[in-house]
């Protein structure tokens, strides 16, 4: 019932970038604040899902 999983974001789905940016720049804080960032915000994740590699975008919206 989340963006992520709306989106396409499945468990085990390994991230490689956010936002164009590899993912081993973001510390666990940043990506803390950035999930809780502004409502509407896009985020555009690079994954690996059992070897392919897929891109998966969605806006954040709050989940009650």
């Amino acid at each position: 019932d989340s963006p992520a999983y709306e989106a396409g974001m499945r468990p085990g789905d390994i991230l490689t970038t956010l936002n164009g940016e590899p993912i081993h720049r973001f510390s666990l804080q940043d990506l803390n604040a950035l999930f809780h960032s502004k409502e509407g915000k896009m985020l555009r994740f690079g994954v690996n899902r059992n070897g392919f590699n897929l891109r998966i975008a969605f806006k954040l919206r709050r989940v009650l």
